[in-house]
């Protein structure tokens, strides 16, 4: 698969078929976090115990950063192994007080907040901060990670800190970005 700016490279865990309880256990404490990435000023990982709205869960990891793309952020979430992936404008939320603009945030979820790139930065801040992938799931340093030519998805998955022993590699998915087709 040929990856391109703003596509997302998930490594899902092992099916949950003949888990021992402890990994069940590790299992629902896994959906007690959310996993935020992109241009918010702390990304990572965040408790959650209970639904929060998309506002506060980018509070919770320091706000956005400058750079942005608030008309573009994304939710995935899952519903077993699959991806479902909600686009969402923050900014309309906030201008217009529309309130499916703020949707609700579950544990489990991944929220990716894209840079925006416009004609005000130098060419080399733009080319840079546009080019990048986003990696979650089953790896030590989920996040965002810069694509040139010649980075792959195993490349890219090793600049995230390798896979965890729980990782799924077989069904590692390539989620194609809001404007990426094929």
């Amino acid at each position: 698969t040929m990856l391109k700016a703003g596509d997302t490279i998930h490594v899902p865990r092992l099916g949950q078929e003949g888990n021992l309880i402890e990994e069940r256990k590790r299992g629902e404490k896994r959906n007690k976090i959310v996993n935020i990435v992109g241009e918010v000023r702390g990304p990572g990982l965040y408790p959650l115990e209970d639904s929060i709205e998309l506002l506060e869960a980018i509070s919770r990891a320091g706000g956005s950063t400058p750079y942005a793309d608030l008309d573009k952020v994304r939710i995935i979430s899952y519903r077993g192994d699959l991806p479902v992936i909600k686009d969402f404008s923050l900014n309309d939320y906030t201008n217009s007080g529309e309130l499916s603009g703020n949707p609700i945030v579950r544990g489990g979820d991944t929220i990716i907040v894209p840079t925006y790139v416009y004609e005000g930065l130098a060419h080399t801040e733009v080319k840079s901060k546009a080019n990048v992938v986003y990696v979650i799931g089953e790896v030590y340093k989920p996040g965002q990670y810069q694509l040139v030519e010649d980075r792959n998805i195993w490349n890219i998955v090793q600049l995230a800190g390798g896979v965890t022993d729980e990782a799924y590699i077989n069904k590692i998915k390539v989620i194609k970005g809001k404007n990426n087709k094929g």
